[in-house]
């Protein structure tokens, strides 16, 4: 029994496997510039974001859930905000309203009932709602990792589930 030589159809099938797998790699690595782009554009607009204290701040372009706006912020460089005093809670309130609930980077997603910043670091403000955190006190099967700031009351904090859709604010550093 002779043993064929790969022919000219293996050969193009080859090629043409290389040809698929280039275009995926051009596509993807073209998909990757638009998106560092996009980023490096909104980082440098001056009007998307306002100021308080040497950090910048923006609200996320859609509503989600909080590890949408955590993996957005996170995109840019930075976190959901970390709420450090009560001149910077009530800055916030003032700048991006009073009404609309919006998530913030405080969550006891590791250890329940110890509430920590997206960064880890712990926290040394808070502005609870009275009766909050509640992890939903029962009332739904749902638990509730997840702060918001004005859910009930202007400024004040309340924990949601990871289904709850709402904007984030998202907070640079220096």
């Amino acid at each position: 029994m002779s043993r064929r030589k790969p022919g000219k159809r293996f050969a193009a099938g080859i090629g043409l496997v290389l040809v698929v797998l280039l275009g995926v790699y051009l596509v993807t690595g073209r998909e990757k510039l638009a998106s560092w782009y996009e980023r490096w554009k909104l980082l440098r607009d001056e009007t998307a974001w306002e100021t308080f204290g040497g950090h910048r701040y923006m609200m996320t372009p859609e509503p989600g859930n909080w590890y949408d706006a955590e993996q957005y912020a996170r995109w840019l460089g930075g976190h959901l905000v970390k709420v450090d005093d009560a001149p910077e809670q009530d800055w916030l309130v003032e700048t991006f309203g009073r009404s609309k609930p919006f998530w913030i980077g405080c969550t006891d997603r590791t250890v329940e009932g110890t509430w920590t910043w997206s960064d880890g670091q712990p926290l040394s403000f808070t502005n609870w709602f009275p009766g909050e955190p509640s992890n939903g006190d029962g009332w739904n099967d749902v638990p509730e990792h997840f702060a918001v700031m004005n859910n009930r009351n202007p400024g004040k904090w309340n924990d949601l589930g990871e289904s709850a859709s709402v904007s984030g604010i998202i907070e640079l550093g220096d």
